[in-house]
């Protein structure tokens, strides 16, 4: 059961999401490279399986349903491709598909929110998550 796949670290939540067959390793190693901490509104609840608040009004998904999104989208995500994430909040699924799809390839992952503040914070959260390069490149 997905509530139960919480953790006390990023690798941890991950590793119970696996355990619960979950994820698998494509998406389980994709989402190793995204902190959940540096995409939430209160970093110390970062790795409980539950929505967390990121302000706005707004509301990042519970770990296993980011998780379902990329493995039920997985057959498209490939290294040449052209993601578009509509309402993509605080950037964490835009990390988790940069992942899926620009390691190896000339994929490019594009978010947009109506909300400018998310549009901010999410830039500010990518980059705090390693990905500034990869945002001044189009990535």
């Amino acid at each position: 059961m997905a509530w139960r796949c919480s953790g006390a670290t990023n690798a941890e939540l991950i590793s119970n999401m696996r355990n619960s067959s979950l994820i698998t390793s494509r998406v389980s190693e994709a989402m190793s490279l995204v902190d959940r901490a540096n995409y939430v509104g209160t970093p110390s609840l970062a790795y409980q399986d539950s929505p967390q608040t990121i302000g706005y009004g707004a509301t990042i998904s519970a770990p296993h349903m980011h998780a379902h999104a990329a493995e039920n989208l997985l057959p498209f995500l490939r290294p040449d491709c052209k993601v578009l994430d509509v309402g993509s909040g605080s950037g964490y699924t835009l990390a988790i598909f940069h992942h899926l799809t620009t390691c190896t390839g000339a994929g490019k992952v594009l978010g947009i929110d109506h909300i400018q503040g998310l549009v901010d914070q999410a830039n500010s959260n990518l980059a705090k998550d390693g990905l500034r390069e990869a945002m001044k490149e189009g990535r």
